[in-house]
């Protein structure tokens, strides 16, 4: 629910001060909070680890599960600010998506090349 609620709330920010006329100079060229497809991933991370087979503490996942998304609700939420820095180019917009359509592929299909075994799991 923090995780839900946080995005509730960096959406409510941004609607709120999209035009407001008071803004603060160095505002207007930035974002606040985690994008919500990015807090998305860092939730799910520790799941998709898991379902790699990493190694957890036994019987402690649905409270690391919990103390993961309680930092990244207040991530997506947070005060913090992006420049835009990697902001992509109008033409370059094609050829990075399919790039990265590719790599997420390439990571569901292949996990063991991204995600190497832990050293006490290797036989």
């Amino acid at each position: 629910m923090v995780f839900a609620i946080s995005g509730g709330l960096r959406l409510a920010r941004f609607n709120a001060t999209m035009d407001d006329p008071n803004k603060p100079a160095f505002a207007v060229n930035y974002f606040t909070g985690v994008p919500a497809p990015a807090g998305a991933i860092l939730v799910l991370l520790p799941i998709y680890l898991a379902f790699l087979g990493m190694p957890t503490p036994r019987h402690a996942d649905r409270a690391l599960y919990a103390a993961d998304c309680i930092p990244d609700g207040f991530a997506a939420a947070g005060i913090f600010r992006q420049d835009g820095a990697l902001a992509v180019p109008p033409e370059m917009v094609l050829p990075v998506f399919v790039a990265v359509i590719f790599f997420i592929a390439l990571l569901i299909g292949y996990p063991g090349i991204f995600f190497p075994p832990a050293p006490c799991c290797i036989s």
